[in-house]
């Protein structure tokens, strides 16, 4: 697989009821939300930083946000009332992408996605676009790099549990940040993990791809 010329870390954030409370049980057809979105981005040859993007959105299908995802996300009330709804965002997204000189519409995107685990494209984004705006499931995002796999097969290859963002910097001497759910500040985090990575593995390392499939659970 060739290297892409970009890797592009994502990060987010979305409405959420506690688990371990039933009252509070994923029910009713409730679906979680993107209310915030965080970016950086790499060049995969130098792995400098390029530029990064950050924008809360506003729910529709559930707009109050629980006491649980406030207590856990920190973001406001008021911060998602006054947000513009998740297909303006991603309009402002795909501009900011565009202009870093993503090819987001082309077949070979010259990007690859670096994410926490599977959720954000196979939860989060799938349940966004298909199931609460309705827009069309982006081609990029159906294929990306795994940051907790691609860290077991360097670090933990016989360990069956998969780390958390905390443990990967622990196990690689980095410093994370204490700011944890915040789109932009753990998108920070993520790449500075694979950044970690590719450089100790060395020039010519092509990280592996996950294919996207939908995943439902909490």
């Amino acid at each position: 697989m060739p290297r892409p010329e970009y890797y592009l870390c994502v990060d987010l954030e979305a409405t959420c009821v506690d688990p371990a409370c039933p009252a509070n049980r994923v029910t009713d057809g409730f679906k979680p939300e993107i209310i915030d979105i965080g970016a950086v981005l790499l060049d995969s040859k130098t792995l400098e930083q390029k530029g990064e993007f950050q924008s809360y959105c506003r729910p529709v299908k559930h707009p109050k946000l629980s006491e649980f995802c406030l207590q856990l996300t920190r973001i406001s009330q008021e911060t998602v009332d006054d947000a513009d709804e998740f297909s303006v965002v991603w309009g402002r997204f795909m501009d900011w992408m565009k202009s870093k000189g993503l090819k987001t519409q082309s077949q070979t995107p010259n990007f690859q996605l670096v994410t926490d685990g599977p959720f954000d494209c196979g939860k989060y984004f799938f349940i966004q676009f298909t199931d609460v705006s309705n827009m069309t499931f982006p081609s990029f995002a159906r294929n990306f790099v795994e940051l907790k796999r691609e860290y077991k097969s360097y670090k933990q290859r016989h360990n069956r549990r998969y780390p958390k963002l905390s443990e990967m910097c622990a196990g690689l001497g980095l410093e994370c940040s204490t700011t944890k759910h915040k789109a932009l500040n753990d998108a920070k985090v993520v790449s500075e993990i694979i950044r970690t990575l590719l450089r100790r593995r060395g020039g010519g390392y092509v990280p592996s791809t996950e294919r996207m499939r939908p995943v439902f659970a909490n």
